[in-house]
């Protein structure tokens, strides 16, 4: 989720509760004021009555009629009565509108003569009722723009506010590193995004500088160990030439010819690594899967004929986007990985289609632990001769290609399957 869009659905549900609990409040406050206007106006006519019940010691008769906002009502009672509740709001029938409505009652005792009446006076509620709602619609409608007009603005005011933010992000995304180019951020106003842009500018340069430090080392290192390591074995195989050896001495040179040669291999293969992991393979190219992979069956064909091991294929049409000195590399580590774990008489079987290669050998090994399969340096059996990081560069490469890889064992068959997205065609 989006800072923006996380910030709005904030704004806006606090916003929300904050206007609806006003808007509540407002309700009730504008009924109570309302409300407070006809008690005071049924006060005046009560003090009407009562004003003229003294003064002429009868009832108003003028005041008896009943109309459309005020109704009064005489009623004789034996003695004189104390309502509890000076104003009420009850139903009364409304013989103008054929129906019962709300009323706002005031009731009291009066002596007129020698006989005490219940005088009862109403006022309807109705029109009340009806400015409330229209005063209360008003409110809402005018709280909702309010709130639309305030979400629209805070969200141009937050795009312009954090336009230099998104503006680091695209920058970090596209700077490569070890690039000649320093990287640089553009300026801002804010002094928070200045920090920000001075820290991570600091931050990239000083990467991209041990990138490159990094970097000269392990072609050094490699390139100064392929030396010595290459004079070593020129002189091993001078000394070999020599015929007079013992069979412990002719042992002895060969475990050392097979050392030096595993060594040299680790070298190379810790090496490629080191420039997979620093993106230092960037070409990327769409590649004819079926033709490069037909390419390494024919180029395998006499190895596996040579310890007898059955290849099926089944290729159809496939692209793949990445670099292709990487794709050689990727198949090559993949079909010798068939070979070395299988056995004479085994079987090996390539099945290509649209987005999808599986490579199934068969072997003697039992299942690899698949958590620990594409770590370096892991052997399923420790006596194997192998340096075990194949199946490592294997994966380093999927990863910098968008390539799924994934094992599974069944039947003593290993299977290893790689899985991409497929181009759209057309």
């Amino acid at each position: 989720m989006k800072l923006l869009t996380r910030y709005s659905r904030i704004n806006i549900t606090l916003m929300g509760c904050i206007f609806l609990l006003a808007s509540v409040a407002f309700y009730f406050a504008l009924y109570t004021i309302l409300l407070n206007e006809v008690n005071e106006s049924l006060d005046v006519t009560r003090d009407k009555i009562t004003g003229y019940v003294k003064e002429h010691n009868a009832l108003p008769e003028n005041m008896a009629e009943r109309s459309d906002d005020l109704m009064v009502s005489y009623t004789p009672i034996s003695e004189k009565k104390v309502f509890k509740k000076k104003e009420r709001t009850i139903n009364l029938f409304n013989q103008y509108e054929h129906k019962d409505e709300l009323y706002r009652q005031a009731r009291f005792c009066v002596k007129a003569g020698d006989t005490y009446y219940e005088v009862s006076i109403a006022r309807p509620l109705e029109g009340t009722k009806n400015l409330l709602r229209n005063i209360a619609a008003i409110t809402i409608l005018t709280l909702f723009l309010i709130a639309l007009a305030t979400t629209l603005a805070n969200r141009i005011i937050f795009q312009k506010l954090w336009k230099p933010f998104y503006e680091a992000l695209e920058g970090l995304k596209s700077y490569k590193i070890g690039s000649a180019t320093p990287f640089s951020l553009p300026p801002s106003n804010t002094d928070e995004f200045t920090i920000m842009n001075a820290a991570m500018e600091h931050a990239m340069n000083k990467a991209g500088n041990d990138y490159l430090t990094l970097k000269e080392f392990t072609e050094n290192a490699s390139h100064e160990m392929q030396t010595p390591l290459a004079i070593i074995r020129s002189k091993l195989d001078l000394l070999a030439q020599e015929s007079d050896f013992s069979e412990k001495q002719s042992e002895l040179l060969q475990s050392t010819q097979s050392s030096i040669s595993r060594l040299s291999k680790l070298n190379k293969s810790l090496l490629l690594l080191a420039k997979i992991e620093n993106q230092q393979f960037d070409q990327v190219v769409s590649i004819q899967l079926d033709e490069k992979v037909q390419d390494k069956i024919n180029l395998f064909k006499e190895i596996w004929n040579s310890n007898n091991i059955t290849v099926s294929a089944s290729l159809s049409p496939a692209v793949v986007q990445m670099d292709n000195s990487l794709c050689d590399i990727l198949l090559n580590n993949l079909l010798s990985n068939a070979i070395n774990h299988n056995y004479s008489n085994g079987s090996i079987k390539i099945t290509l289609t649209s987005g999808l290669l599986s490579i199934t050998n068969t072997s003697h090994a039992p299942e690899a632990n698949q958590q620990q399969l594409f770590k370096r340096f892991y052997k399923a059996q420790t006596s194997s001769t192998h340096h075990g990081l194949g199946l490592s560069i294997v994966k380093e490469i999927c990863d910098l290609s968008h390539i799924g890889i994934s094992y599974s064992y069944q039947n003593n068959q290993h299977t290893f399957t790689l899985q991409w997205a497929a181009p759209a065609i057309g």
